[in-house]
C-alpha cells in the first residue's frame, strides 16, 4: 500500500538517512569499493542460477558419468547422457553448442579437458566416463 505521506516522514529523518548513508559509504571505502554479498544472498543466486540452467542439476547427479582420470567421451555421447538426464528429470534440455560451451568455460573447475582430437578425430573430453549401461540414443520427447 502506499504511503501519500512518505516524503514527509522522510524529510523528517533526513539527517538520520544522510548518516545511514555515510557510514554505508565508510564500509564501502574500507572494503576497496567491493559490496558484500551475504550467505543468504549468495545461496539465492546459486539457487536460481541453477533453476535457468539444468546442466548445473545435470553435473551435480550421479550415475549418468563419472570424472576420472584417463578416461575419453566424446562429446556428441556426454551431450547424449545429458539428454537422458533431462528426459529422466523432467528437464527440457538445451542445445548442445550451450552444453558444450558451458563445459569449455568450466572444464578447469570441473576436471575436464576438451579436446577436439580427444578420440581420433572426434572432438570430446578427457577425464569423463559416461555410463555404458544407460541408453545413449534415446528419441528427443521434445522433437
Amino acid at each position: 500500500m502506499d504511503d501519500p505521506f512518505l516524503i514527509d516522514k522522510m524529510r523528517n529523518e533526513k539527517e538520520g538517512i544522510l548518516l545511514w548513508a555515510l557510514e554505508g559509504l565508510h564500509r564501502l571505502i574500507q572494503n576497496n569499493y567491493q559490496f558484500t554479498i551475504s550467505e543468504r544472498t549468495a545461496a539465492n543466486l546459486k539457487e536460481a542460477m541453477e533453476q535457468g540452467n539444468n546442466i548445473l542439476g545435470f553435473l551435480k547427479s550421479e550415475g549418468y558419468f563419472e570424472i576420472r582420470q584417463g578416461a575419453k567421451c566424446k562429446s556428441t555421447d556426454f551431450y547424449k547422457v545429458y539428454e537422458r538426464w533431462c528426459l529422466d528429470n523432467l528437464e527440457k534440455p538445451l542445445a548442445a553448442s550451450t552444453f558444450i560451451h558451458h563445459l569449455k568455460d568450466n572444464q578447469k573447475s570441473l576436471g575436464i579437458v576438451y579436446d577436439d582430437k580427444c578420440i581420433g578425430t572426434n572432438r570430446g573430453f578427457h577425464n569423463v566416463d559416461v555410463d555404458l549401461f544407460l541408453p545413449i540414443d534415446v528419441p528427443s520427447p521434445w522433437d
